[in-house]
């Protein structure tokens, strides 16, 4: 006795599966019933599908033999609903022991089911239908004898790699790091990534600098790998004197040879234009020089002549002797202060001013004469002085004489108010000093109200301020009244 488990083969829920906990007999009085689950149970064949998606060659033919396995194994199967009764053989059967009065009855066998009509259990032949390869699935045929087919894909498979060999660089190319591509489909697995140029090697071939009628040319730098030419050699044209120089002539002096304008190239170091030498012109302008008079110390010098030109000395001047202090007069005396020293009387000539005889110093004569100095009494304005003492010659204070600090405004005083009038304003009562007249307290102004205006009672025509009474003529209205 088996109990069939559709979850177990099929990845059903056996809940779902219609005769689920039935048994299934092989008792001979049921015969051999065979039928097609498939057809009978639409949700296997579902499961069936579904599974299939998911399996491998090896899988599917697993499967296909778990479901041949299940269908020839399985004899028979109880009916949906209730179990039939169990059927008895002749062979088991045994009459009753007591039935005396009653015939023994004659039983036969229970009816056997007839046989069910035989299941085509489906028998596939795996056929390669396209092979797969690196770039694209293959694809397997399952082919039955009744013509029932189905195709189940091969995943590709994996690329063959093969190496790209690196490629050096060069100083005229790019290279190429190594890199990787399939030897079956040709995918490039690994690019290859570009690698930078070789530096040029380059040897340098020195030029050669022009000259004022030669040409020069520059350096030139190749590649002593590749041979190309990095830097060309240029030509460079003959100076032809470009820093020739151009000296101006000079004329000549009463000593001195002058020149003619000449050119000379330092470069090539040749005079293009050479210089020649001007005659001497003699001295030409001949002027006196003045006589010097002699003085009370130094000597002086009689008159000569000199070239205007070039200053040659042409005739000599001779030294005259210092006269001496011809004329004596005398310093007078300092007389001497209080504070300052004098001098006794000099002598000093008046013509250089030397001197002669010497002044000497005398002494200061002190403060001979003091006299008494009142003092003077502090105000509420000005400051005070004590009494002191000074010299009655040259003034000075010699003792005494200090300030006394101002005083307080001592007497004050009110201020009388007074009342505005009509022209004038008036002022509060207020407060100031009675010895420098410094307002105190400020009186308040009261301002002037300005005259009252009224027709003069005895006068027609006029105006009259009824607090000054002060007069003035009726300015006539627009309508003459």
């Amino acid at each position: 006795m088996a109990e069939f488990q559709p979850k177990k083969e099929y990845g059903i829920r056996a809940e779902e599966y219609p005769y689920h906990g039935t048994k299934l007999h092989g008792h001979k009085s049921y015969g051999a019933l065979e039928f097609n689950l498939a057809a009978e149970y639409p949700m296997i064949e579902r499961a069936k599908r579904e599974k299939k998606k998911r399996r491998t060659v090896p899988h599917m033919a697993a499967a296909a033999m778990a479901v041949a396995t299940v269908v020839l194994t399985a004899a028979a199967a109880a009916p949906p609903a209730t179990p039939a009764p169990k059927p008895v053989s002749q062979a088991a059967y045994t009459a009753p022991a007591e039935l005396p009065t009653q015939p023994e009855p004659t039983l036969s066998p229970p009816t056997q089911p007839a046989a069910a009509p035989a299941v085509h259990v489906h028998s596939y032949t795996v056929q390669t239908e396209q092979k797969a390869s690196c770039t694209a699935p293959g694809v397997l045929r399952y082919v039955c004898d009744c013509g029932e087919e189905y195709t189940e894909s091969i995943p590709m498979t994996d690329h063959t790699p093969e190496i790209i060999p690196a490629v050096e660089a060069t100083c005229q190319a790019t290279g190429l790091t190594e890199g990787e591509r399939c030897s079956v489909c040709g995918e490039i697995l690994v690019p290859q990534e570009e690698t930078e140029k070789l530096p040029h090697t380059l040897k340098k071939k020195w030029g050669a600098y022009p000259t004022c009628t030669t040409p020069g040319y520059t350096s030139e730098l190749s590649c002593t790998v590749c041979g190309e030419v990095v830097q060309k050699s240029k030509l460079l044209p003959a100076t032809h004197h470009a820093n020739a120089v151009t000296y101006p002539g000079s004329d000549s002096t009463c000593i001195t040879h002058g020149h003619t304008e000449s050119t000379y190239c330092p470069d090539c170091n040749t005079w293009l234009v050479p210089r020649q030498e001007r005659p001497l012109t003699g001295h030409r302008h001949i002027v006196e020089v003045p006589a010097v008079a002699p003085t009370c110390t130094a000597t002086g010098l009689t008159a000569g002549e000199k070239c205007a030109d070039c200053g040659a000395i042409l005739t000599a001047q001779q030294s005259v002797p210092a006269t001496g202090h011809q004329h004596i007069v005398e310093v007078p005396t300092v007389a001497p202060t209080c504070t300052a020293m004098g001098l006794t009387a000099g002598e000093k000539c008046a013509d250089c001013g030397a001197i002669l005889t010497a002044q000497q110093s005398v002494p200061a004569t002190g403060h001979q004469h003091v006299v008494e100095v009142p003092g003077t009494a502090p105000t509420c304005t000005a400051t005070g002085l004590t009494p002191g003492k000074k010299c009655a010659d040259c003034g000075a204070i010699l003792s005494g004489q200090e300030e006394i600090p101002k005083t307080d405004h001592l007497h004050i005083v009110e201020i009388t108010p007074v009342d505005p009038t009509c022209t004038e304003d008036g002022h509060g009562p207020g407060k100031r000093c009675a010895d420098c007249g410094t307002v105190m307290v400020e009186p308040e102004i009261i301002p002037s109200e300005g005259h009252v205006w009224a027709p003069a009672t005895d006068a027609p025509g006029y105006l009259e301020c009824t607090v000054c009474h002060e007069r003035k003529l009726k300015e006539p209205t627009v309508d003459g009244g």
